[in-house]
């Protein structure tokens, strides 16, 4: 009896929900057909806010695909400005530490003949080893006053301008320089570029791997050291070896005799 009761009220919904889309899709054609000005405002009303937010959706979505799209881009960018604040700060460090030597270093009288001056522009890795300094005629620079650092003599000024000069190193390509390696075997060095030099000797002569190598006629102090050694042919060996100090990494430099 409750299954019959049942059945008749589900037909019963699904009569009154046909009759109901049936009267309203009859009353729009006669609306239509009889006053088609009325009709397309009511049937814009329920239809505009269906494009509205479609149009909202699509709008809305365009940003994110951009965003993704541009992810690869946007990781170059990224990377470029890393690099870009690396080379700032290394030149406001560079900048710091000229602005913290005193003024009465860097403008010395004329009557000390050794003068403090700023490195400029160092070697860019190639076979001429020079400087820029930041010194020249108007602070008492001259042509062939030797240049040295942490009391090690690496080159001297090659020429001079009023507040700038230009330092020739040592170990630039060619420029021959004779040295006792060890204190007693007399050895002449000739400059490979990059802090470097080159010699050949021969076989039988003890010399290591870390033994010095001093330029008298330029100063007592050390002048190289000795990086390593190669056979260059019969009896003969081949030495490399290198400034005291990394000429790439240079920020201040000491011009003139230092009486050592």
């Amino acid at each position: 009896m409750n299954f019959l009761l049942q059945r008749k009220k589900s037909r019963a919904a699904y009569f009154h929900a046909f009759t109901g889309a049936a009267v309203f899709a009859l009353t729009i054609f006669v609306l239509q057909w009889l006053a088609p000005n009325i009709s397309s405002p009511i049937a814009s009303g329920i239809a505009e806010p269906l494009f509205y937010a479609r149009d909202s959706a699509l709008t809305a979505s365009a940003p994110i695909g951009a965003f993704f799209s541009s992810r690869a881009a946007l990781s170059d960018e990224i990377a470029a400005l890393e690099e870009d604040l690396a080379r700032v700060k290394s030149e406001n460090e560079f900048l710091r530490s000229i602005s913290a030597v005193p003024d009465e270093i860097l403008q010395q009288p004329s009557t000390n003949v050794v003068l403090v001056a700023a490195v400029l522009s160092r070697p860019r890795w190639s076979v001429y080893d020079t400087l820029i300094i930041g010194a020249g005629y108007d602070d008492g620079v001259h042509i062939g006053m030797p240049v040295s650092t942490f009391g090690f003599v690496i080159g001297e000024v090659a020429e001079v301008r009023g507040a700038t000069s230009l330092v020739s190193l040592y170990s630039t390509a060619g420029k021959k320089t004779i040295t006792q390696i060890s204190g007693k075997f007399p050895v002449e060095l000739v400059g490979n570029g990059g802090g470097t030099f080159e010699a050949e000797i021969a076989k039988d002569i003890p010399i290591s791997v870390g033994d010095g190598a001093f330029a008298v006629s330029i100063s007592p102090k050390l002048f190289a050291i000795v990086d390593a050694i190669m056979e260059a042919g019969e009896g003969v060996s081949k030495l490399y070896l290198r400034l005291p100090v990394n000429i790439f990494e240079l920020r201040m430099v000491e011009v003139g005799d230092l009486n050592l």
